[in-house]
């Protein structure tokens, strides 16, 4: 993978989950693509 590809994931969670954000494109500078599919 290079710095300029996204990744898009869905995950069904039973309880609370906390997540880290590592990149963001936004500040990253980069587009932020289209909405994933239902």
């Amino acid at each position: 993978l290079n710095d300029h590809t996204r990744l898009s994931c869905q995950v069904r969670v039973i309880d609370d989950l906390h997540v880290k954000v590592v990149r963001q494109a936004s500040v990253e500078g980069i587009d932020a693509g289209g909405r994933p599919t239902e």
